[in-house]
């Protein structure tokens, strides 16, 4: 999506190429919709597949390619083989997007070997800055480029609310708490979904739309079932577009035990959801609790409970949080000011 950001919003001087080394090929029409040259080479293990390999370096030689931007271990592989055959005639710049809890020691070491090939490393939050770099200084040029978010396609919709809502078994006059993260251990859903059982017995009308796929889901289904909440849960799984499923929400959560820089906050504030967020990575950075919205520990069940009930109870609140999310956003956090920025970099080396 960050890639597909670049394609559409770049400048005309700036020349883009991407190439797809993943067999999955689901937003390859967004991308042919851009000016970027798309080439897909599928890639599963750079260091046996030579041929392979060798198709993106001539690709590079052929195109004159200047600046080689990499995002994870296999991408930053390549550019590595890259920097041995052409050296200073590239430029690599490695993106850290993301936290290194779900690696394994194997890939943490590789990826921390081979970051020595990077001329330059980006990272989108000073948390995960301070985590795959520390407190050292490297020696190379590290910048810290936040998240932006389109600010004018995610923005309110009440006109859609019922109409959308009805569409998922959900009534107007409920309220909806939803979340939108992938079912994975650091997110915390078995903490939501128990937090979310004890919430129906003082609030009968709460609902919780739950937007994302991942290994867990499964499991996490299987025990809303048991509590015989499946009436007042709804999955979504994977969606393509997260928009539809913010503009049925009343109020937005992460229950997160780890966080980078979540562009899932950062939509649902865009919106204009007020937001109740586990006070983790960069998010106690972007929300100032009690004014752009509420922050808990994602240990702390009861802080959790005062916080949801708060916001479901304070309409003035709940207006407050919501004009200053927006704000806060298209002051500092749109899709614009992240362009802009990248530009910028890019024009500087």
């Amino acid at each position: 999506m960050r890639l597909l950001d670049f394609a559409l919003h770049f400048p005309p001087e700036l020349e883009i190429h991407i190439c797809v080394t993943s067999n999955n090929l689901s937003l390859l029409r967004d991308f042919n919709k851009s000016r970027a040259r798309i080439n897909v080479v599928p890639i599963a293990r750079p260091y046996l597949e030579i041929r392979s390999v060798k198709r993106v370096l001539d690709y590079i030689r052929d195109n004159h390619i200047g600046i080689l931007n990499s995002f994870d271990l296999k991408g930053l592989t390549i550019a590595a083989a890259a920097k041995i055959c052409y050296g200073n005639k590239i430029t690599v710049v490695h993106h850290f997007i993301d936290l290194l809890h779900n690696y394994n020691y194997r890939t943490k070491v590789l990826l921390r070997g081979l970051v020595n090939v990077a001329d330059c490393l980006i990272c989108n939050t000073d948390a995960v800055r301070r985590e795959v770099i520390g407190i050292r200084s490297p020696r190379v040029e590290v910048r810290v480029i936040h998240n932006g978010v389109d600010a004018e396609y995610f923005s309110p919709r009440p006109e859609r609310r019922a109409v959308d809502r009805s569409s998922v078994g959900f009534d107007d006059s409920d309220f909806v708490l939803g979340t939108l993260a992938n079912f994975r251990p650091e997110k915390n859903y078995p903490f939501l979904i128990e937090r979310f059982r004890e919430l129906t017995h003082t609030h009968p009308r709460l609902r919780l739309l739950c937007v994302g796929g991942g290994p867990l889901l499964d499991s996490i289904t299987t025990v809303v079932k048991k509590y015989g909440l499946d009436r007042k849960v709804v999955f979504s799984g994977y969606v393509a577009d997260v928009r539809y499923y913010l503009g049925m929400m009343d109020a937005f959560t992460l229950c997160s035990l780890k966080e980078g820089f979540p562009n899932a906050l950062l939509q649902a504030m865009s919106m204009g959801l007020p937001v109740i967020c586990s006070a983790v990575g960069e998010c106690k950075e972007i929300i100032t609790n009690g004014e752009t919205g509420l922050l808990f520990d994602p240990t702390d069940a009861e802080g959790f409970l005062q916080a949801v009930s708060r916001v479901a109870e304070d309409d003035d609140l709940r207006a407050s949080f919501s004009r200053k999310a927006r704000e806060l956003i298209q002051a500092r956090f749109s899709l614009r000011q992240m362009i802009e920025r990248y530009v910028d970099f890019y024009k500087s080396i």
